[in-house]
């Protein structure tokens, strides 16, 4: 059974003797922080998630991610006779979008992905802009981050195998709030990362897939990159009249 919010709370309470947090903390806030170390501690493979479609928008030089997006692991194009998409810098997109050396081209794109808005969520920058709104022109898939939880009987959304050292986070993070005299937080966490229950979560972890076929990336599979500063970009096709 999965761990819930209040299962964490009754941790928080036995780590700090059978009291409570001060009452100007917020117990949920030690809950989501724990969790957000958690997934930061380490690239955990039950994170990964399913594709997800990303439309464009007319005239609209970005797109949106995923709502729980926090890392890409590839972004391809859905129709693979038409569209292509190259992940680059945001300095090249940029250079992109103010050189005159380029005739664009709204079948193929570079991206770059940045954070904007208030909060901050991570989008994908394009060039060239659309020129049409497509629904799901590209497939991406990526990581998620973690769901805050809001309410005291929520799911903490980890496998069961990570109850133990979610546990040894949530305690620590506690006890570095509110016991004076004791071990600095970030030692306590330090040691939880070099600790018995990290190594067993990420071989456990690992283990969904040990094989993942050939190994890629080496030099005979590297193309040429394209160089927009100098108006060469061999991948980029013009679509039909």
């Amino acid at each position: 059974m999965s761990l819930r919010a209040n299962d964490a709370y009754a941790h928080i309470r036995h780590a700090l003797g059978g009291g409570d947090l001060d009452p100007s903390l917020d117990a949920l806030g030690v809950v989501n922080q724990a969790g957000e170390y958690l997934y930061s501690m380490h690239p955990w493979a039950f994170t990964r998630r399913r594709s997800a479609l990303v439309d464009t928008v007319a005239d609209q030089d970005y797109v949106d991610l995923p709502t729980d997006f926090r890392s890409i692991i590839a972004i391809t194009q859905t129709d693979g006779t038409l569209y292509d998409i190259q992940l680059v810098s945001l300095e090249e997109v940029q250079r992109a979008r103010t050189s005159q050396a380029n005739i664009g081209s709204s079948w193929n794109y570079l991206g770059a992905i940045t954070w904007a808005g208030a909060p901050p969520v991570p989008i994908l920058e394009l060039w060239p802009t659309p020129s049409t709104s497509t629904t799901g022109i590209f497939t991406c898939t990526y990581k998620k981050g973690w769901p805050r939880v809001t309410n005291d009987s929520d799911a903490l959304d980890f496998p069961e195998f990570m109850d133990a050292l979610y546990i040894q986070i949530v305690r620590a993070m506690a006890k570095g709030y509110e016991l004076d005299g004791a071990e600095p937080r970030e030692v306590l966490l330090a040691r939880i990362t070099m600790g018995p229950e990290m190594r067993a979560a990420k071989e456990r972890d690992a283990a969904v897939q040990w094989n993942r076929g050939r190994i890629r990336g080496g030099g005979s599979q590297v193309f040429g990159r394209s160089s927009v500063a100098t108006g060469f970009t061999p991948w980029i096709i013009q679509g039909p009249s």
